[in-house]
């Protein structure tokens, strides 16, 4: 018989954090186009100062683009570029910086429901059984995932997971734990069902 109160609860404890890390991605990108929109009207003044320079060859381009960084710095150059070519703003990266800010309480809700129900996936899913079977055995022993089935990510999402660091690109098994709670999430709506290991 599945365990109603456990299961819903894990069920609505990955939705309620889903739902709110989209609204938080939602709300820095709504920001972030207007501090973008804000900064792209100072393109004209980096126009003028290109318009005006005098045809000097002995001008040096570092005197011209310290002259445009101080309207523009580099990094928002970057950025107003990206936004006026029209590169969508990258809400999943908003999205995924929720998780990340939100790690302990995330930890602290799902953690003990993961634990206490037995997930039965559909066995044409093997990766996802066995991910799920050896995840729960990894925190538990080591506090995180240590083995990681990249093939569960889809290729568009695996940036996200990423460490920042240029010297470790490895998977952040904190990503990846929420990563797969949203897998057995997607599960629950489909072919798998749920019991409890009490």
């Amino acid at each position: 018989m599945r365990p109603r109160f456990l299961s819903n609860g894990f069920y609505r404890g990955i939705k309620k954090y889903y739902q709110a890390a989209t609204a938080y991605a939602n709300e820095h990108i709504a920001k972030e186009a207007v501090r973008l929109g804000t900064q792209a009207k100072k393109v004209s003044d980096v126009l003028y100062v290109l318009a005006k320079t005098p045809n000097d060859e002995s001008l040096s381009a570092k005197t011209l683009l310290d002259q445009i960084y101080r309207i523009l710095p580099q990094p928002d150059l970057t950025a107003v570029a990206d936004f006026m070519s029209k590169v969508e703003l990258d809400k999943k990266k908003f999205l995924w910086k929720y998780y990340s800010t939100n790690k302990p309480a995330i930890r602290r809700n799902l953690r003990r429901l993961f634990f206490a129900l037995e997930f039965e996936i559909d066995k044409t899913h093997p990766k996802l059984v066995n991910q799920v079977t050896l995840a729960k055995y990894e925190i538990q022993q080591h506090g995180e995932i240590k083995t990681i089935d990249e093939e569960l990510i889809r290729p568009s999402d695996l940036a996200y997971f990423q460490n920042s660091e240029p010297e470790n690109s490895s998977i952040n098994p904190f990503l990846f734990e929420c990563y797969l709670y949203r897998k057995i999430f997607q599960a629950l709506d489909n072919d798998s069902y749920i019991k409890s290991n009490g």
